[in-house]
């Protein structure tokens, strides 16, 4: 019998009251973003005239840099026209030895590794992943000389090791804007600034289901310090903005992403980052996805069009995606294995929703995560096992029946981690 209370859900909480009463125009910018951040529908469009596919030669592309990490600093062309990959240079100058044989380059070593046993496990256990394949480049020299010049004004020591990945697309200008409009507290002459500085263009929506913030609006500090990439979107934020149902996808989505990295994987996934991003591919807009003509929306490089030259060309939808596995370590299905899972969550950014809380949306968000994951940990142990007993191996009779329940007691564990949380909360308080 399961140890778990979770409770049907006979009807969906109402969202929380976060300010006093909005203004029109908030309202209209509010049902914008909700519309764009959607994950049920098609409705961040690019309008490049040419698509991602595009066979375009990246012989005289320009690179900048778009992120950086304990590990590396991240680069990407500039533009969003032709093949869309992502260059992650490792800190650690490595001009001679191989990968395997480099013991300072472990963390991009480690993230090459780690990205493709995930990878493997969602082909294996769920749809295709939506990425291209990945390789290592060694130190020993880069394909573009544009892609190496970029990188010698942030990398001091080259050459240096690179893996390479498929770009995770940003969100569109109109996205961009909306949450500009909506969450920084400023005047408009400096949301005008901030939309059009060129870093806010790699954006990225961090999902916090774990965080909160006291008012939608106070955001970062609001002012010049205000910045779109690694935008971070807590759980209140994403309810008041948000349709609810929107807010459970994305926990059902966490839910079944963390499954197959630890049944499907065999890693605790520490320290991995679930965004929104714009898709790879381009899908066709359904009839309400597309707006009037006073609608217009703009591509990355600032060419405007108007919404109503979109119908019947494909857009680009938002997505969930997750990313740097640096930091990932194998794990073992057993009871060391899942307190390396439950140390895992401690450690990581508030991405997972937590338990044993007092609003009634967010234990939704908590109980619509935990079923996800332990109905996707179910299926995937049980296509193991299946596949273990269907094989002449070693394992011969398949999975041990107590595999089986290392899911549930993951899910305890973290209970556990926020009762002990709370508990030296009130003892900090007493003192």
């Amino acid at each position: 019998m399961s140890l778990l209370d979770l409770s049907d859900i006979s009807s969906l909480p109402r969202a929380p009251d976060q300010s006093t009463a909005t203004s029109p125009d908030t309202d209209d910018l509010k049902k914008t973003l909700r519309r764009l951040l959607s994950l049920n529908s098609a409705l961040s469009k690019f309008s490049s005239t040419t698509d991602q596919s595009s066979s375009e030669s990246t012989q005289h592309t320009k690179f900048r840099k778009i992120g950086a990490g304990q590990c590396g600093v991240v680069f990407a062309p500039t533009s969003l026209n032709g093949p869309q990959k992502a260059y992650k240079f490792a800190r650690v100058p490595n001009p001679t030895n191989t990968p395997q044989n480099e013991p300072q380059a472990t963390d991009l070593l480690n993230d090459s590794a780690s990205h493709t046993d995930v990878w493997h496990a969602f082909n294996t256990h769920y749809v295709a992943a939506d990425t291209d394949s990945w390789n290592w480049l060694s130190g020993l020299g880069y394909p573009e000389e544009e892609l190496t010049a970029a990188a010698r004004e942030h990398i001091t020591e080259l050459p240096t090791d690179v893996l390479v990945t498929q770009r995770i697309v940003p969100l569109p200008k109109e996205t961009r804007d909306a949450l500009v409009d909506v969450f920084c507290a400023n005047s408009d002459k400096m949301r005008e600034s901030i939309k059009n500085c060129p870093s806010n263009e790699d954006c990225l929506v961090r999902v916090y289901l774990g965080g909160k913030k006291p008012r939608p609006k106070a955001y970062a500090g609001g002012g010049k310090f205000f910045s779109l990439r690694n935008f971070q979107l807590n759980v209140d934020q994403m309810v008041w903005i948000l349709d609810l149902e929107d807010v459970l996808e994305v926990g059902k989505q966490i839910g079944i992403a963390l499954a197959v990295m630890h049944c499907g994987a065999k890693t605790d996934a520490r320290d991995v980052e679930f965004v929104l991003g714009s898709s790879r591919e381009r899908v066709e807009p359904t009839d309400g996805d597309v707006k009037g003509d006073d609608s217009a929306v703009e591509d990355l490089q600032g060419q405007v069009h108007v919404s109503s030259m979109d119908i019947g060309r494909k857009v680009r939808s938002t997505q969930m995606w997750v990313l740097d596995f640096n930091q990932c370590r194998k794990i073992e299905f057993d009871e060391e294995g899942v307190k390396m899972m439950v140390e895992a969550v401690k450690l990581n950014d508030p991405y997972f929703p937590k338990p044993l809380r007092e609003t009634d949306f967010e234990r939704a968000v908590w109980t619509v995560f935990v079923r996800a994951y332990l109905a996707a940990s179910e299926r995937i142990l049980r296509e193991i096992d299946d596949k273990m007993k269907g094989e002449a191996c070693e394992y011969g009779a398949g999975l041990e029946r107590k595999v089986f329940d290392l899911p549930e007691r993951f899910v305890l564990g973290v209970m556990e981690l926020e009762r002990e949380r709370r508990t030296k909360k009130e003892d900090t308080v007493q003192k």
